[in-house]
């Protein structure tokens, strides 16, 4: 299965429940800023949960520079077109297979990373 992002990721993977998720994104993105050594050129890809995709856009306001946008999320939120939120030739697959691990709150998601590996 080919990849959507080239760069080592991690999945964040937002939940319909009201939480800081901008909070827990400028934890990781310092975590990874202050720690290079470690990470490398690791990126975390954020996907808020298609209920709250306006999270999006207060997520851009805070200039990360670890954390990218799932860019499906980006056409669904400049085109308003839900068919970027479908399962358009396996993308959501892609996306979790082509991450190192999911991370997020408890959500079913979760578990389909595990399926996807």
């Amino acid at each position: 299965m080919s990849r959507i992002i080239n760069d080592p990721y991690v999945i964040f993977i937002g939940i319909i429940k009201p939480y800081n998720e901008i909070d827990a994104l400028k934890k990781l993105d310092n975590e990874i800023s202050k720690n290079r050594k470690i990470y490398k050129n690791l990126k975390v890809l954020y996907r808020p949960h298609p209920g709250r995709e306006h999270l999006i856009r207060l997520a851009s306001k805070s200039n990360f520079r670890n954390i990218i946008f799932d860019p499906n999320m980006l056409k669904f939120i400049k085109s308003g077109n839900r068919k970027y939120l479908t399962n358009e030739k396996l993308y959501y697959e892609k996306l979790l297979s082509g991450s190192i691990f999911a991370v997020g709150g408890l959500s079913t998601v979760i578990i389909e990373s595990l399926i996807f590996e």
